[in-house]
């Protein structure tokens, strides 16, 4: 209640899992969770937030692509928009020195059925090219864990070769465009 104090409930899920998400609301009477099963994006169904059931993989790697060819995962809790869920996660490919980047990508999946993809960018939004996102403590990493909503624009805020904070923002409508 206070963000200071906290009761621990325990694992959520019994597997090698940490990059996992709620839904901010029910679908169709089920919470509903986004995690990874590596390489891929997955969902899983509850009815009490406990025992999670129906486990489906509705996203994997790119293959061949150079930005999400080698595993992909959430970037933090989707958020709905009248066309659908939206989805922001990472990729990991590597770069001409072979070396894994980590950049973020954006996803669209139905409004009522979140297992359907119904866009999924081919390109990265971003990916490390500041001097404070390729070097770092983990270099070439551009990782979320959130975003939010303000005045119909949305702010992104990741963390950069995990030793920098940044943010950034698009308009909704640009976003849809």
């Amino acid at each position: 209640t206070d963000l200071h104090h906290w009761n621990r409930k325990g694992v959520v899920l019994d597997e090698p899992n940490k990059d996992a998400s709620l839904f901010p609301e029910k679908i169709s009477g089920y919470y509903v969770m986004l995690h990874r099963r590596p390489p891929d994006i997955w969902l899983a169904y509850s009815k009490d937030l406990k025992t999670w059931e129906n486990h489906s993989r509705i996203m994997q790697p790119v293959p061949g692509s150079n930005w999400e060819g080698i595993k992909i995962g959430i970037a933090g809790p989707p958020f709905k928009t009248k066309d659908g869920w939206v989805l922001i996660y990472h990729g990991v490919g590597t770069n001409a020195a072979g070396l894994n980047v980590y950049s973020l990508g954006i996803a669209l999946l139905d409004g009522n059925d979140p297992e359907e993809v119904l866009f999924r960018q081919t390109s990265p939004i971003p990916e490390p090219e500041l001097a404070w996102e390729i070097n770092g403590y983990v270099p070439n990493v551009i990782f979320s864990c959130g975003q939010v909503i303000r005045d119909e624009v949305l702010t992104v805020y990741y963390a950069g070769a995990d030793t920098a904070i940044g943010a950034a923002s698009i308009s909704l409508s640009k976003l849809f465009n």
